[in-house]
């Protein structure tokens, strides 16, 4: 009796049924290709993931990192002309640890120009870390691409009240 209901797997479909399961994976392996190509060959390659990781570096005291991600035009040239110069620079050690978040409110890419805004929280001056009473400070980054189709940032072209706050030495 049993044998009547049982259902037999000799007959899974035909032709066409496997043909659109093979479809569909293969769409579904075409779709996470796509994703891992995209995040690894635009997303991160953004200006928007560029000025994301300047502020870390400049919040960690990270100046080879800062000094690596800057366009070299003639007026960076000339006034830091090495690494060791540019750590002459108050962004490049003077915000530790002050920056407790950064929200990038637009992004506007014009060819080979881009302008990103960025809204940092940071800390008020004399609190320590564990201190949350923040306040909010917008810089606005310039980036260009490079010959290697790479956005570094146009320092001189850059507005950054952030930075004032390292020349302040408020927070030491």
């Amino acid at each position: 009796m049993s044998g009547r209901y049982a259902r037999s797997h000799d007959n899974y479909g035909g032709f066409s049924e496997r043909l659109l399961d093979y479809i569909v994976i293969l769409l579904i392996i075409g779709g996470i290709v796509y994703g891992v190509h995209y995040y690894f060959s635009v997303y991160l390659r953004s200006p928007s993931v560029v000025v994301q990781n300047f502020i870390n570096a400049m919040n960690s005291a990270d100046a080879a990192t800062q000094y690596s991600m800057l366009y070299p035009t003639a007026t960076l040239k000339a006034h830091y002309p090495d690494l060791q110069s540019y750590k002459k620079n108050p962004i490049s050690y003077g915000l530790v640890d002050i920056i407790t978040s950064t929200n990038i409110t637009s992004v506007i890419n014009k060819g080979n120009w881009a302008k990103v805004t960025a809204v940092s929280a940071v800390r008020k001056p004399h609190q320590k870390i564990w201190q949350a009473s923040t306040t909010s400070v917008s810089d606005i980054f310039i980036l260009r691409k490079d010959d290697n189709n790479n956005w570094r940032i146009v320092l001189e072209r850059c507005y950054l009240p952030i930075s004032q706050l390292a020349r302040t030495n408020l927070w030491h």
